[in-house]
């Protein structure tokens, strides 16, 4: 796992670092929020939260990480 870990990060770097004003788009959702959670480790980024009319209990969810992960 920590080698699959490793060359996330390593694809995220160059793109992350080169980019002028870098957003995630995240929807909270598995995949979302692993993507999220690489590029923090590398560079704090604004977050564009994506939300679903139809999934309320998600966003539930999205709100608490939003305030847990201070984004």
């Amino acid at each position: 796992m920590q080698k699959k870990i490793v060359q996330a990060l390593a694809l995220l770097t160059g793109p992350l670092l080169q980019a002028k004003n870098p957003v995630v788009l995240c929807s909270f959702g598995k995949d979302s929020i692993v993507l999220l959670h690489l590029c923090l480790r590398l560079r704090k980024v604004p977050v564009l939260f994506f939300r679903f009319p139809k999934f309320q209990e998600k966003h539930t969810h999205a709100y608490q990480v939003i305030k847990d992960w201070d984004l």
